[in-house]
Parts: structure tokens; sequence; C-alpha cells
């Protein structure tokens, strides 16, 4: 089998914010901002003061996975737009500089319209790549109805069940999924 070739997800996010930059892309002031800090952050980061380093291989690694999982809805691999590339980029590339393994953000706000993949294209891959990386990681799927919950459960758990890889080393139960000694569960 050929081997895949990886796309350079951390130069599509850098590409992109400069985008925005030139007005090569129309964006709100929000995006502009929001990608005037990120590159601003890449310049900055190179100064021995920074606490912080932009880490290219993390973006390519958790950008791969999620383009890796097959979406049950549309029976197709997740493909990754540009911005959201941009916000994986955002959270998972930035890294303290004295502890490699601490990422700067742990926290996002993400506001996007109805129906433009922040289910399928930011909270499955985020929280299956966490769950799988991460020791001890515990998800809780929470919705307005339990009926929301356990859908978007269901979800992960067909996900697993597509991946041939995921579905040998994770446990799906009725109301949990476990590996190791990280757990998806709902409520």
């Amino acid at each position: 089998r050929e081997k895949a070739i990886m796309k350079d997800y951390a130069n599509i996010a850098m590409q992109y914010a400069k985008d925005i930059q030139t007005k090569k892309i129309v964006a709100c002031e929000f995006a502009r901002q929001a990608t005037r800090r990120f590159l601003n952050d890449i310049k900055n980061s190179k100064a021995k003061s920074s606490l912080f380093f932009f880490d290219e291989n993390a973006v390519n690694e958790i950008c791969s996975f999620a383009e890796s999982l097959q979406l049950p809805d549309i029976k197709k691999s997740l493909v990754l737009q540009d911005w959201q590339i941009f916000i994986y980029a955002n959270i998972w590339g930035w890294k303290y500089k004295d502890n490699h393994e601490r990422r700067r953000f742990r926290t996002a706000y993400i506001e996007v319209a109805r129906k433009n993949g922040k289910t399928s294209g930011f909270l499955f891959p985020f929280i299956l790549y966490d769950f799988l990386t991460e020791t001890a990681s515990e998800s809780y799927l929470a919705s307005a109805t339990i009926e929301q919950s356990e859908k978007s459960f269901q979800e992960i758990e067909e996900i697993i069940n597509g991946n041939s890889e995921l579905k040998e080393i994770c446990k799906c139960y009725s109301s949990a999924i476990t590996f190791d000694n990280s757990k998806i569960t709902f409520f």
C-alpha cells in the first residue's frame, strides 16, 4: 500500500491567517483580530523571552487524525476546511517552551452558525483525540435534552465502530466508551 501524503496543516493555517489579513478572504472583525494575533504570536514566539512556541507537528497530527475519521452521517472521511484547520492550530499548536506537553490554550470559544461543522468538525475529533492521547481523559456529552446527548454519543460510537483500529482498542457500552483509564459518556 502506498504511504499517504500528509498535508502541511500548520502551513495551511498560517496561509489562511495571511489571506484574512491581506483581505484575499473576506472576514469579520473578530476573524481579522484572531488571525492578526496568531501571526503576531508566531513572530513573537521566536524571541527567547517568549513563553510559548508553535508546535507544527502537533497541528499536523491532530488535523491528520481528524481527517482520518469517517463520519457516519455521510459515510466519508472528514475533510477539514481552512478555517477549521486555523482553529485546530490555535488550540493544539501553542505549547509552553518549558513543558512541551502543556498547551497554551485549555479553553476556546468558537461561534459558528448552525450546520457548519461544529459537531463533526470539532467536537468529535477533539473528544476522540483527547480520549486516545491523554491519561484518564473524561468527556461528558450534555445537551438541552438527554436524547440529543445520546445521539451525539451514538455518533461517536459509530465513528469508533467504523474504524478497525479504534474498534479494536475501545470498548463501547450502552452509556460509556472506554479506553485504558479514559471515558466518554453522556447525560
